[in-house]
C-alpha cells in the first residue's frame, strides 16, 4: 500500500442459490502499520449472479495517510425467516493500483485458505458454545468448540473445512 494512492477492488461472485434474506456485502479497511483500522469504504452492497459469475468492482479508492496495508472483508448472511438461505462463491479477489492495463501486473496474489473464521463480540465473565451444521434451518448442531471464555472484546475462533465445504455456524451464550 501507498498512500495517496489509488486503487481499485474487484472480485467475482456466483450465488449457489438465494433466499429471501441473504445479504452480501464487502469493504475495504485502510490499516496503518500497526495493524489498526484508519479508515474503510463502509459496507458495500452487492448481488453475485445468480448460476453465474458477475465481476464486482469498487474503483478510485484512494489509501489515506498511514496506510500501510488493506483488509478486505466479504460476506453473505440470512436472517432467521422463513426461506432465510442463501450461499455465494467469491473468486479472484484484487486490490490493485494504476489503470486497467496495468492491473494485470499488481494484481495482489489470493491465496485461499482452508479454514473459516468465526468473529463475536463477548461479555467477560460469559461462555460461548460453538457450534455448526451443513443445513440452513437444520436440528443437528455440532459442537465445533465449548465454553469459550468471553474476554470483553471480540472472540476469534477457527474452523477448518475442505474446499466447496458448507457450513452454517452461531455462537451460542451459556448460562
Amino acid at each position: 500500500m501507498v498512500a495517496g494512492q489509488t486503487y481499485n477492488f474487484s472480485f467475482w461472485a456466483c450465488q449457489a442459490s438465494f433466499g429471501v434474506s441473504l445479504v452480501q456485502n464487502c469493504k475495504v479497511t485502510w490499516l496503518n502499520s500497526s495493524g489498526s483500522g484508519i479508515s474503510d469504504t463502509g459496507w458495500i452492497g452487492f448481488s453475485g449472479g445468480i448460476g453465474f459469475w458477475t465481476q464486482i468492482s469498487v474503483n478510485n479508492l484512494v489509501a489515506p495517510a498511514n496506510a500501510v496495508n488493506a483488509l478486505i472483508s466479504i460476506y453473505a448472511t440470512t436472517g432467521a425467516v422463513l426461506n432465510g438461505y442463501g450461499q455465494v462463491f467469491i473468486d479472484d479477489v484484487s486490490l490493485a493500483s494504476g489503470s486497467s492495463s496495468q492491473n494485470q501486473t499488481n494484481q495482489i496474489p489470493f491465496a485461499p485458505q482452508a479454514a473459516v473464521q468465526i468473529s463475536w463480540p463477548s461479555t467477560s465473565g460469559k461462555s460461548y458454545d460453538v457450534r455448526w451444521n451443513n443445513y440452513p434451518g437444520g436440528n443437528n448442531w455440532s459442537n465445533l468448540v465449548s465454553s469459550v471464555a468471553g474476554n470483553g472484546n471480540t472472540n476469534t475462533i477457527s474452523d477448518v473445512i475442505s474446499p466447496y465445504q458448507c457450513r452454517f455456524y452461531r455462537v451460542v451464550e451459556l448460562p
